[in-house]
């Protein structure tokens, strides 16, 4: 069924490997993801599934500002800035204490520039730096303009051969974790790396909202919303009777401006029809723009109201 999803990418698989399992559900429908996650990374994916959502993935998400909850090591270097790199540990005689780890944390924020990891996608003559770097080449990436809107230190724990930080961010587009993580133990003098990753927001698309795999054969939630003539023109009453043929619960209501919202919940195969007479509308409707995606389903309704 061709749509946009949030979905939750467990750790391990990379973001294409990811996709390929969404193909036993979705069959022959070209599919695609916007934003890719390294393989240990978890958290907030958005997939469009069908060609007329692949290619709207890029405008959906450009320039979106995304949100994350790391775990960041002291006291080792790795070389991809993550555990997955060859780790080296260091001899710490002196571990720091909690305030220079906010005070470190703090400065490393107000920076307006930060250099890639050489393991990235990011391409050197047309090939990613990550393959330069695997095959031992002295891999030099540019600075780049970006921007921290948001940090919060939520715990540090000192540990016998370690120190975890526990740390949330929000970040602009093309911020790289790992560099702020390798940033952080260079300015401790401990060497850090990145232990965990997880995705907690791009844009709207939140984590708490994402579906698991698991979650698609059951019932899960359509958001719609569109805009144009489509209050008093029998746009509500429509969407109420279709919902009601189909047993589609959740609600229909007007938004300002000259906009209406529908949330439905049913089995994916339902509400790809019920998508289909949303988008067409009303005889007297005239859409002018809509958008929609599928998300887990968080409140229960018992039945469809038009609000």
């Amino acid at each position: 069924m061709p749509g946009l999803f949030v979905f939750n990418k467990p750790p391990g698989p990379s973001s294409a490997a990811f996709l390929n399992s969404l193909k036993k559900h979705f069959g022959k429908e070209p599919i695609g993801h916007g934003g890719t996650l390294d393989p240990f990374a978890e958290g907030v994916l958005v997939v469009g599934v069908g060609r007329r959502y692949t290619r709207m993935l890029s405008a959906v998400l450009k320039e979106h500002d995304k949100e994350y909850r790391a775990v960041i090591l002291l006291g080792a270097d790795s070389d991809t800035y993550d555990k997955t790199g060859t780790i080296t540990t260091r001899a710490i005689s002196q571990w720091p204490g909690d305030a220079e780890i906010e005070n470190a944390v703090t400065e490393i924020a107000q920076r307006t520039t930060q250099v890639p990891p050489s393991y990235s996608a990011i391409k050197i003559e047309g090939v990613p730096a990550y393959i330069h770097a695997r095959r031992g080449k002295d891999v030099k990436l540019k600075e780049r303009p970006v921007k921290i809107h948001r940090t919060k230190v939520t715990s540090i724990k000192h540990r016998a051969d370690d120190m975890a930080i526990e740390i949330e961010l929000g970040v602009s587009p093309g911020f790289y974790v790992r560099s702020f993580a390798h940033e952080v133990g260079d300015m401790l003098k401990t060497g850090a790396y990145l232990e965990r990753l997880i995705r907690t927001k791009v844009g709207r698309f939140t984590l708490e909202e994402a579906l698991e795999y698991k979650d698609l054969d059951g019932v899960v939630e359509l958001y719609f919303r569109a805009s144009g003539a489509v209050q008093d023109v029998g746009y509500r009453y429509f969407t109420l009777k279709n919902a009601q043929n189909w047993a589609i619960t959740g609600f229909v209501r007007n938004i300002s401006p000259s906009s209406v919202e529908v949330v439905g919940q049913a089995k994916t195969a339902v509400l790809e029809r019920f998508l289909d007479v949303l988008e067409k509308g009303s005889e007297s409707a005239q859409i002018a723009n809509s958008f929609s995606y599928f998300r887990k389903a968080a409140d229960t309704y018992q039945d469809f109201t038009a609000e």
